[in-house]
């Protein structure tokens, strides 16, 4: 499935007028919101952290030495746009080019003019979200330790990462 400028989700095959702006992770319910991952590269650098914000980038998950608590964290919103997901409390990453990853992910603009009301703000994911979209776009249980390997789940991801994202405009997250 994908997300369309006008906050719909559905398949290519569906798209009439709509503009694709990303691939669907998961689908919005009643009790959840729902999760895509941009079609484009957000662009404007990759640091985390510059200058003298270096190393303040998270206060817990991201910055945990124990890959569990990195593994299963789903907070990237929060990373990016709460002032509690920043070191000292107060800064939001996503307004603050000390954060250059986080500021580019924020004000990443997908081309057409986001009509759709539902479409929440761009954030940086978290390893727990990246982990979502390569299971998800693996159509693999994540869980099941006997079907999932993430190194050879990415390398056998690469081809349909071409497949997905630029059947719909987007481009490819291969650096060749």
């Amino acid at each position: 499935l994908y997300l369309f400028q006008d906050g719909t989700v559905g398949t290519l095959a569906d798209k009439g007028t709509r503009t694709p702006i990303g691939v669907v992770i998961t689908e919005k319910t009643p009790t959840q919101k729902g999760l895509a991952i941009a079609l484009k590269r957000a662009g404007g650098g990759f640091a985390w952290a510059t200058g003298p914000k270096k190393y303040e980038h998270h206060n817990s998950a991201p910055l945990s030495s124990d890959f569990l608590t990195q593994w299963n964290d789903y907070n990237g919103y929060k990373w990016t746009w709460e002032k509690e997901g920043s070191f000292d409390g107060v800064t939001i990453k996503a307004n603050s080019t000390d954060f250059p990853a986080f500021y580019a992910a924020a004000h990443y603009q997908p081309g057409p003019t986001i009509t759709g009301a539902n479409v929440g703000k761009w954030f940086l994911p978290s390893i727990g979200q990246i982990k979502l979209t390569i299971a998800r776009l693996n159509k693999a249980d994540v869980n099941a330790k006997t079907e999932w390997d993430p190194y050879l789940s990415y390398r056998q991801l690469d081809a349909n990462f071409d497949n997905i994202f630029l059947q719909a405009g987007g481009e490819t997250f291969r650096d060749d």
